[in-house]
């Protein structure tokens, strides 16, 4: 959890001016009331961004996340980043409350 938090956190990883996932996601921001299901679920912003109806685990939205938000590569699929980062956000999600 200690490396998938840092990750979160971590504005390197980004290629678009500096941003990272907690940029975002700080207090919870931006998230849908579909971020309280668990994965896979659908998520509006895929939908509306890239036409995908279908559910999304918790690794295709963080790659998702990567590419078009923080306009950066992709973690590779088998990285202990990926492995964190995932991680974390299904223990960040058990915090969460939709309003």
């Amino acid at each position: 959890m200690a490396y998938g938090k840092k990750l979160w956190e971590d504005n390197s990883l980004s290629a678009s001016g500096g941003l990272s996932c907690s940029t975002c996601h700080a207090g919870y921001n931006t998230l849908s009331k579909s971020f309280a299901l668990p994965y896979p679920h659908k998520i509006a912003m895929v939908q509306a961004q890239i036409g995908v109806e279908t559910l999304v685990d918790v690794e295709q939205i963080v790659q998702f996340c990567m590419m078009s938000p923080m306009q950066a590569k992709p973690l590779a699929w088998e990285s202990k980043e990926l492995a964190a980062l995932s991680a974390f956000v299904v223990d960040f999600q058990k915090g969460y409350t939709p309003k």
